[in-house]
Formats: structure tokens, C-alpha cells, sequence
């Protein structure tokens, strides 16, 4: 039976290694903790104004979960409009990537979104 200290011990954030082909490298897309997971969802509420598109959920969303091979952040908040600028394909592939490892949905997104 697990005990309260094998489960605040226990490594529970996957890392998922992801070849980006338009980048011609790998990076890692981590798991969420679910306090990371609430700010996310609050700062995407905090930033739409009603008509935040789908990537700029995902550019947010790549943001927060692409790590370097140690799990070290690539990104912060503020470089979501520069990671919209790269290409489409990139950002759908580490979207899908984010939202499996993440056990998000697309009506998660949505509810986020505010539709």
C-alpha cells in the first residue's frame, strides 16, 4: 500500500523526449504539476480577451512544458508571441505532444479558452 511519503517521493512528471523535424532536433515536453497546470489555465484566462486562438494555447502551452534534457525551462510566459512566429507544424506537433503527456483534452482547451 503506498504511504504519504512514497507518494510525495515518488517521480510522477514524465519527460518525453520529441524529434521536431522543422527544427531538426529534439527537445522534452514535461508533465505539468498540477499547480503548474492551474497557473497555466489562469494565465491563459488572464491573457484571452475573447478571441485567443487555438496556438496561442498552444504556444502558451509550450511555454510551460518544454524542458531541456535536465528539465530546466526553454521558455518563459513572455516568448509565447515569439513561439507563434515558428512554424505551424512545430508548435502542433509539441501541442499534441503537451496535451497527451498533460492528459488534456480538446474540450480542456476550449473550457481555457473560455468557449
Amino acid at each position: 500500500m503506498l504511504t504519504r511519503d512514497t507518494i510525495l517521493q515518488s517521480d510522477d512528471l514524465p519527460r518525453e523526449e520529441l524529434y521536431v523535424p522543422q527544427w531538426e532536433d529534439t527537445v522534452y515536453v514535461s508533465a505539468l504539476t498540477g499547480a503548474q497546470r492551474e497557473e497555466f489555465e489562469l494565465a491563459a484566462q488572464r491573457q484571452s480577451d475573447g478571441d485567443m486562438t487555438t496556438l496561442d494555447l498552444i504556444a502558451l502551452l509550450a511555454t510551460e512544458t518544454l524542458t531541456d534534457d535536465k528539465g530546466e525551462h526553454l521558455f518563459t510566459r513572455e516568448d509565447a508571441p515569439a513561439l507563434k512566429d515558428k512554424n505551424a507544424a512545430a508548435l502542433l506537433l509539441i501541442g499534441e505532444t503537451a496535451l497527451r503527456v498533460n492528459a488534456l483534452t480538446n474540450a480542456d482547451l476550449e473550457d481555457i479558452q473560455g468557449e
